[in-house]
């Protein structure tokens, strides 16, 4: 249920069916929780966060993304955690905490780096360079935009 929960949110972003989106996310963890898949688990709440961001539900994507951070700390699940950590910074970002959003990024960047994710690494420094850009920190985000 993960995988597919995961292409069809991806899709419906796309398509701007950001209510069913938030429907897909919240079966499939209902799904993980069901069948006691902790993985999956951290997989559907990172995509729950992502429905919640879309739909400008900063509050609700935090949780869903600290949440999936703690279980995919917990399972060693390191690219995962790199994805969550991008995403928490995005929703730190959109509710105009940006020096969070800043540590986020940092940790993600390290850990896209450390797995050797480069498509990852480049979706981490584009995010970083638009907080320093945001807090005018002009020559740090040149650095990213690099």
């Amino acid at each position: 249920m993960g995988q597919l929960a995961e292409s069809m949110g991806g899709q419906l972003t796309l398509l701007r069916y950001l209510d069913d989106q938030l429907a897909v996310a919240e079966a499939a963890l209902a799904a993980a929780r069901r069948a006691g898949d902790t993985p999956a688990e951290g997989l559907a709440l990172n995509n729950l966060g992502m429905a919640h961001r879309e739909l400008r539900r900063c509050e609700e994507a935090v949780a869903c993304y600290q949440e999936s951070l703690a279980i995919r700390r917990e399972t060693g699940d390191r690219c995962g955690e790199g994805q969550t950590l991008n995403n928490l910074g995005s929703a730190h970002q959109w509710s105009g905490r940006l020096e969070e959003a800043i540590t986020c990024y940092q940790e993600s960047l390290a850990i896209r780096r450390e797995t050797d994710d480069r498509y990852g690494e480049a979706q981490v420094l584009n995010n970083l360079g638009g907080a320093y850009q945001q807090l005018r920190r002009m020559e740090e985000a040149i650095g990213c935009y690099q």
